[in-house]
């Protein structure tokens, strides 16, 4: 086995900490926990030194389990800096600091090795296996040598876990590897002597890289295999194992009994061949079919089917058919139908799972045998016993004692059937129940699960707690009864009269297909046909809407979207900094030290509800002394110099959203600008409107408005500190202005400052000192101007500002005017200005560091013309440019965020422990050595807890063809010191190629890139595919879209999210939604079901490109292009077949005369109906539906009576055009009438004369 050379091959090269020299000046050693714990790991002491190689004095416990267990160097290297941060950090969190903080304490070790081992303990006690930790589990009264295996128990843990590659998926097979060599470990400290040869015991594996080629190598082929068997994710799931398959393996003893130590390379869990055999699963097994809909939802079908069942019998009720007692016994039923829908669960069980069973696990057998025939026999026990109650019943011809003593035994054995449902429904209550039984690794817990569930390792005892379960429980119970009251009174009970009155019908012949022969049950099927799909589709609808009314009351009571405004955020802006002590203060910090007491600790509790909510008023006023102001403003102040970082703001902006830094001494906090924008002027508007008024109620009036106070209280105190700044000490002006602020600030103390200075003088006042400020920001500064104005606010100020007007003498007197000629013989203040260079970041503004900002960013870095970007700045441009895009430049600055943030915290912690006043924290002054042991303690803590790293598999590549990408992402290295970059290089070899995981990172002292590399057995981005058993269905509708139109109506308001959605249709997103949503669903649909998840390389390139159609083809024909043509082949069949078909039933009624003599005719008519039905069920199914909505019943009325409206006036319009042809039409018929009785009258004269004859005739006839 060759070796990849390093580009160092000393032992100074290193990825954190230099452990090799602990002399170093690297900021982690100024902690004396992380020189505790290397030195820990240097106490080898007396043990059995290897024998393979020439032990050193400076190698460590490290070094002797990598010599005796062959573990590679690198993977030695890197964990003993892992276990030394993890120790060194554990050991600063210990509270109480331990006495002795230069060695390492021994409840710091044992905790961590409980934490690092704990999923071993727990394995162990799962399979039921003594575990090899031959160690107490108190660390009180710890020898030396039980502190050394303790250490060596934890550093043989990592060791296996930094080089396990890929089996780092399959946790529970590291676990047996721990067990078996912390064994061989054991042995090796106890001195154990090997009966044959006589010397003493080695490890069953050593030597160079021997753990990586006996171990790893034969478990990771065997994945590799499994990979090539599932024949690229289309073979079946039963037939191939992925990681969690394999990692079920090691759940039970068998492991041990099969794979032995070492491992049986015979052993049927390794795989060498697509034709081998391998050990089949022993845990879940998928079995892909439309079934799982109704298996995994069985509880679902089983309540709707029931309460459907039950909501049909009771409705039945309704005309009084059947007395309320045999209703009372029909709906008993619903006992005998569930059985059966636990029988067909059974079978569904059995059907899905049968592969899971071997002789391994017979047992799993057994248990869907049992549930088959046990609910089999539940289905006979309730029929007999149901029976028996109608026998009883029918035969005493009432509802006699007898009957009634059935029922209840009825009642005993349905509560014996339902005994596991509630059982399963008090667990679910409470939680901790279950939660017992699955950690409590006893047989008798074991067997009482064992008919519930498979024995499982992972996932044990996560219950939710009950307050959830309440909550949960409360949620559903509310939308099942609203969608169970929907159901069964505008669902079921509506449907009860039509379907008796259509079972009444008699000597009806129905000309049905023969199959139905002359019956109308189909009728009334086809009539419960959509009533029942609504049924059971209209819960999720229920679920969509109080899902947005819970989403809705849980963003109201955290406060989402409560801030839209700058008004809501001048109102909630102080309790920012509540929220921040909340958040990143240590409780201990925070709250009192009575918490030992109930009343404290409800004391507490309170206090915690206010500052998490912010009721009532539970923040204090900060005051720029207190240690949280300052750190409230270095929060704050940090986000917004990274907003201007990212050019998202300018520099104006940062004027007025910042904190600004306390270097003025001014005694209130100093709010962002943008919260004191007016309040100076609306002080000054109330002072003069309330002239005269005393200075209590004047100070209570401006107080109440906290925004006021800070600004009037900043103002003067800014005013009095630029003054006395720019006016040279030691000179009779600076003494005129402090004695004139001595005037001040004494009569603010006995309250006479509204009775001895004029209130209406304060606007002019405020107008100088503006002027001031913009002669001092001006570019060039002028003088003459400056001192101008500054007499001018003196003359106003000693002149006019007091009420009692002094004469000159007076003022000289209180030291408000020079007493005689000033030094220089020049006018008043002409020599005493002496305004502070630009370089004065105490006294001007200095900024640390879209396109607009861009630019006024870089000229203030120098920048003279935009040509310049182009060149000198050429590095910044193309920065700017990636940080808006998916660039990887951008993604390392966001996770650097997390860097910063650390430090930030750090500083925090710090604040606390160093002299405010100084300014260390406020970024002020102080003292340089102060300042500068600060910041390396904080960068050496940040270093110790967060590091970085990217993987980027084409580096490699770069570096070797000299791409200028990998110049870049150097620089990325360079610039950002706890970076990282991890890749897997390919190295050519005779005999095939060899793969090294490498990780590089910059050191600035050598001046370039430092690699750590790990030989490993493969390339690891070769991943197996997870197999999830899952149904997409992709929903769309109105109530789909509801959620998103309650959360942004919160955010945005109604109007505003309406308008929203509508531009949303007009910029056709659902087409674009859709297309991708599709394109998305197919591939990740493909991964999860047929597996071959691999690594890709992400270019992070973004770009618009024309294609051509194949290519097109290429990529989504299976996931756009063939869905297309199936959906258009059905609806050609829909704008074809049915069309056709009518087509052809038009055409037989024009040959109607000749086609009923033939059998053809029968055909036609069965045709007519079976189309006649279909379309009046597509039609009148949601006409039916939304009839029942209260707006379209209201809609459709008045679209009725409109329309009858309509019709009438069409009618009486018609009717009035038409009455005069109609009148001359009833005179022609009357006249026609009296021309017709003439005629009649006529008509009679000869037939009675004829009439009269005829008897003549028949009297003489009669008397001859």
């Amino acid at each position: 086995m060759t070796t990849r050379p390093l580009n160092e091959s000393d032992e100074s090269t290193y990825n954190i900490i230099p452990l090799h020299d602990l002399l170093a000046d690297h900021p982690s050693f100024r902690f004396p926990e992380v020189r505790a714990a290397a030195a820990a790991l240097r106490a080898v002491g007396d043990l059995r030194k290897p024998p393979s190689v020439l032990w050193q004095p400076h190698y460590d416990l490290m070094d002797w389990l990598g010599f005796f267990f062959g573990f590679q160097e690198d993977n030695v290297s890197n964990q003993r800096e892992h276990l030394v941060l993890h120790l060194a950090n554990s050991q600063m969190r210990q509270q109480p600091p331990p006495d002795n903080i230069d060695t390492l304490d021994p409840s710091v070790l044992h905790c961590f090795r409980c934490k690092l081992l704990s999923n071993y303990t727990h394995w162990c006690s799962f399979i039921d296996q003594v575990s090899n930790i031959w160690i107490a589990d108190k660390c009180d009264g710890y020898s030396a040598s039980d502190h050394r295996r303790e250490l060596l128990y934890v550093a043989l843990y990592l060791l296996i876990w930094g080089e396990s590659a890929n089996l780092r998926f399959v946790p529970e097979s590291i676990c047996y590897i721990f067990h078996n060599m912390a064994m061989e470990l054991n042995i090796l400290l106890e001195d154990y002597i090997d009966e044959i040869t006589g010397r003493p015991v080695l490890p069953s594996i050593s030597g160079g890289n021997a753990f990586l080629n006996c171990i790893v190598t034969p478990i990771y082929e065997t994945l590799k295999s499994e990979v090539e068997n599932s024949k690229n994710g289309t073979a079946a799931y039963s037939n191939w194992r992925n990681y969690d398959d394999i990692n079920e393996y090691f759940w039970s003893r068998r492991c041990f009994d099969k794979l032995k130590w070492p491992v049986d390379i015979g052993s049927n869990f390794f795989m060498r061949t697509r034709k081998g055999k391998s050990a089949r699963k022993t845990g879940f097994v998928e079995q892909r079919s439309f079934l799982n809909l109704f298996r995994s939802f069985d509880k679902l079908w089983i309540m709707l089917i029931l309460f459907l069942q039950a909501g049909i019998i009771v409705a039945w009720k309704e005309q009084n058919d059947f007395p309320w007692k045999d209703i009372q016994v029909m709906v008993l039923t619903i006992f005998i139908s569930w059985s059966v829908l636990r029988f067909i669960q059974s079978l569904l069980d059995a059907g899905m799972q049968y592969n899971l069973v071997s002789l391994e696990i017979l047992s799993v057998g057994v248990r869907m045998v049992l549930k088959v025939v046990i609910s089999a026999a539940w289905i006979y026990v309730l029929v007999v016993f149901y029976a028996k109650i109608w026998n009883q019943k029918n035969h005493d011809r009432q509802w006699s004692a007898a009957a009634d003593r059935r029922v209840v035994i009825f009642l005993k054995v349905a509560m014996a059937f339902v005994i596991s449902e509630l059982s399963a429904l008090a667990l679910f209550v409470l939680p901790w129940i279950c939660n017992f039984f699955e950690k409590t690794n006893g047989r008798i817990f074991y067997i009482i699960t064992w008919w519930f569930q498979s024995r499982s390792f992972v996932g044990g005892g996560l219950r939710e707690g009950v307050v959830d379960n309440i909550k949960y429980s409360l949620f559903w119970i509310l939308v099942l009864s609203t969608k169970f009251c929907f159901s069964y009174f505008l669902q079921i009970k509506p449907m009860i009269r039509p379907t008796k009155d259509l079972l009444d019908l008699r000597d009806l012949t129905f000309r049905w297909n023969e199959f139905f022969q002359n019956s109308n049950l189909f009728a009334v099927g086809l009539l419960w046909l959509p009533v029942i799909l609504i049924y059971l589709m209209d819960l999720q609808i229920w679920y969509s809407i109080y899902s947005s009314i819970m989403g809705m009351a849980l963003g109201l009571f955290n406060h989402l979207g409560e801030i839209r405004n700058i008004e809501q955020l001048r109102l909630r802006f102080q309790f920012f900094a509540s929220a921040m002590q909340f958040n990143l203060i240590p409780e201990e910090q925070m709250f009192s030290d009575s918490r030992s007491t109930s009343k404290g600790k409800f004391k507490d509790a309170v206090h915690r509800l206010k500052m998490r909510y912010g009721f009532g008023r539970p923040f204090k006023k900060l005051e720029p002394d207190q240690v949280e102001a300052y750190k409230f403003a270095l929060v704050w102040n940090e986000i917004i110099l990274t907003f201007r970082e990212e050019d998202i703001v300018s520099d104006h902006e940062v004027e007025l959203l910042e904190l600004p830094q306390n270097t003025w001494n001014v005694r209130v906090i100093r709010w962002p600008c943008f919260l004191l924008c007016n309040e100076l002027l609306l002080a000054l508007a109330q002072a003069k409107e309330m002239v005269g008024t005393p200075d209590k109620r004047l100070w209570y009036k401006m107080a109440k408005n906290e925004y006021r106070r800070c600004a009037v209280i900043e103002a003067y105190d800014s005013i009095k500190h630029l003054l006395l700044k720019i006016i040279k000490i030691n000179t009779p002006e600076h003494a005129i202005f402090t004695n004139f602020f001595q005037e001040i600030e004494n009569s603010v103390n006995i309250e006479k400052f509204t009775e001895t200075f004029d209130m209406l003088v304060l606007p002019r006042i405020h107008m100088k000192v503006i002027r001031l400020l913009n002669l001092l920001m001006s570019h060039n500064k002028p003088v003459n101007q400056i001192v101008n104005t500054i007499l001018a606010l003196h003359e106003i100020s000693t002149w006019e500002f007091f009420k009692d007007k002094r004469s000159m003498d007076q003022l000289q007197e209180d030291g408000l005017a020079p007493h005689g000629p000033l030094p220089g013989a020049g006018l008043l203040f002409e020599n005493a200005v002496e305004l502070p260079g630009w370089d004065d970041e105490n006294f001007y503004r200095q900024y640390p560091d879209e396109w607009e900002n861009f630019l006024e960013r870089m000229k203030r870095e120098g920048m003279n013309t935009q040509m310049e970007l182009w060149t000198s700045k050429v590095r910044e441009l193309r920065l700017w440019a990636s940080y808006r895009g998916q660039t990887l430049a951008r993604t390392v600055r966001g996770v650097m965020y997390y860097n910063q943030a650390l430090k930030l915290l750090a500083l925090l912690d710090s604040a606390s422990e160093i002299d405010n006043s100084e300014g260390s924290v406020s970024g002020g002054g102080g003292d340089n050595k102060a300042s500068t042991f600060l910041e390396a303690h904080v960068y050496g803590q940040v270093f110790m807890k967060y590091t970085y790293v990217v993987a980027c598999q084409i580096y490699g590549t770069q570096k070797l063809r000299r791409d200028p990408n990998a110049d870049e992402i150097l620089y990325l290295m360079k610039t950002n010191d706890t970076l990282r970059v991890a890749y897997v290089d390919e190295v050519p070899e005779w005999y095939g190629t060899e793969y090294y995981s490498v990780l590089l990172k910059y050191d600035w002292k050598l001046g370039k890139e430092v690699e750590n590399s790990i030989y490993e057995v493969a390339n690891t981005n070769l991943a197996l595919g997870t197999i999830l058993n899952q149904q997409f269905i992709v929903q769309l509708g109105l109530f789909t879209v509801l959620p998103m139109i309650v959360e942004n109506s919160l955010e945005l308001g109604f109007l505003a999210t309406i308008w929203d959605f509508i531009t949303m249709q007009l910029r056709l997103s659902p087409i674009f939604f859709t297309f991708s949503l599709v394109t998305r669903a197919h591939y990740f649909g493909r991964t999860i079901l047929h597996g071959g998840v691999k690594y890709r390389a992400m270019w992070w390139r973004i770009g618009v490109q024309h294609n051509t159609f194949a290519d097109n083809y290429r990529l989504y024909a299976r996931s756009h292009f063939v869905k297309a043509i199936e959906l258009g082949l059905i609806l050609i069949l829909l704008l074809a077949f049915i069309p056709t078909g009518w087509g052809l039933v038009s055409i037989a009624q024009v040959f109607r005369p000749a086609l009923q003599r033939t059998c053809i005719w029968g055909m036609v008519v069965s045709m007519a109906r079976t189309y006649d039905m279909v379309f009046g069920m597509i039609i009148f199914t949601p006409v039916a539906f939304l009839s029942w909505m209260p707006g379209v019943q209201l809609m459709q009325t008045r679209i009725l009576f409109s329309n009858l409206n309509t019709e009438i006036s069409e009618f009486n319009e018609s009717r009035e055009k038409e009455l005069p042809h109609i009148q001359e039409v009833d005179i022609k018929i009357k006249e026609l009438r009296q021309a017709i009785s003439a005629l009649n009258n006529h008509q009679i004269s000869p037939k009675a004369t004829i009439m009269k004859k005829k008897d003549a005739v028949k009297e003489t006839a009669r008397i001859v």
